[in-house]
């Protein structure tokens, strides 16, 4: 009797340690979303030259075009936007209205009123 719980134990260890180690429920970062997220909804600014207006279908990217003032042109739309999430950084690909092409670009938020782009500039939220 005692050889039966000894090697019942021994089993059990192996096998409740790769259960316990085991994720059947995975989450998969690399998933492409639609839209984009909740937090980048609003109005963002990268004075004076650049504003992004995001909502969840579409992201309009105005560029300035006077060093006088906030003149800007008229706005790159983006639409069929899908996001990965990784950590902090969120990867977009998006389409181009005009000229029918594919972009993809990474935003990293920094704090709940800023992100900064791959390049290192940072956007500034003006309003939600």
């Amino acid at each position: 009797m005692n050889g039966k719980k000894l090697f019942w134990g021994v089993l059990a260890i192996p096998l409740g340690l790769s259960v316990a180690f085991s994720n059947p429920t995975s989450v998969n970062a690399a998933k492409w979303h639609k839209g984009t997220p909740t937090f980048f909804r609003g109005s963002w600014i990268h004075k004076p030259y650049k504003q992004w207006e995001v909502s969840k279908k579409q992201i309009s990217e105005y560029r300035q075009y006077s060093t006088i003032g906030n003149y800007f042109y008229a706005p790159n739309l983006y639409n069929h936007i899908y996001y990965k999430h990784v950590g902090h950084t969120y990867k977009f690909r998006v389409k181009d209205y005009g000229a029918k092409t594919h972009h993809t670009f990474k935003w990293k938020v920094i704090n709940h009123n800023t992100f900064a782009s791959s390049h290192g500039v940072r956007y500034y939220r003006i309003k939600k």
